[in-house]
């Protein structure tokens, strides 16, 4: 991953978009890339692509709790801290939890820390390895409605516990939507304590179908 992807997507965005404005941008960029949600990825390259995406006009940036268990909320607010937050419209989602790494997760972290100071060949093999592990776990996963490892939790307490913990992985004060993550297989609990959650004066509330990212 290298910041030119950011300029590859970004063709037509209009002026800045910001929690003052009823209308929002044409294109936000997401991040659970950034997370390392599919594979390795540097901290200077993740900052590197949101601040690149900001240069070329973007100003909706969209993250999760579950988007590397918790890495993309931080990384992204590392990376937006010195911007005006008054342009930015900043979402993260509630619902489908930063449950711990799974057993395939670790296993391929553990083959790329033995493989610290080989040859370059015996690296890339290794993060093969530790990529078609993860990539198993997570098909494996899909049938029962969220990624491996995920843990999932609609209700009030919940919710707002999510909330807290993403503000301070984010560094922010507020965020400005918060989606409720693939709810598809709880409808009842998202309607009992996600929605009240976050209805009212608290942040907007979406029910973000799986799938998107």
């Amino acid at each position: 991953m290298d910041s030119g992807l950011a300029e590859q997507a970004v063709v037509a965005v209009p002026g800045p978009a910001g929690a003052g404005r009823s209308s929002f941008p044409a294109l936000g960029i997401g991040t659970s890339a950034i997370g390392g949600s599919f594979g390795p990825v540097d901290e200077a390259e993740a900052l590197a692509v949101v601040r690149r995406a900001y240069e070329l006009g973007v100003r909706m940036f969209d993250t999760a709790p579950i988007y590397g268990y918790g890495a993309a909320e931080a990384r992204l607010g590392r990376a937006l801290r010195d911007l005006p937050r008054g342009e930015l419209i900043v979402s993260t989602k509630v619902g489908l939890l930063d449950a711990p790494p799974s057993l395939a997760t670790k296993a391929g972290r553990a083959l790329r820390a033995a493989a610290t100071g080989d040859p370059g060949a015996v690296r890339a093999l290794v993060g093969k390895v530790g990529r078609r592990l993860r990539g198993l776990a997570v098909r494996r996963e899909v049938g029962r409605g969220g990624p491996s490892g995920a843990r999932y939790d609609f209700s009030f307490d919940g919710v707002m516990r999510s909330v807290e913990r993403s503000l301070g992985r984010l560094g922010l004060e507020r965020v400005d939507i918060v989606f409720i993550h693939d709810p598809d297989h709880h409808h009842h609990e998202a309607l009992a304590g996600a929605f009240p959650a976050l209805s009212g004066s608290g942040p907007r509330a979406r029910s973000e179908p799986s799938g998107w990212r």
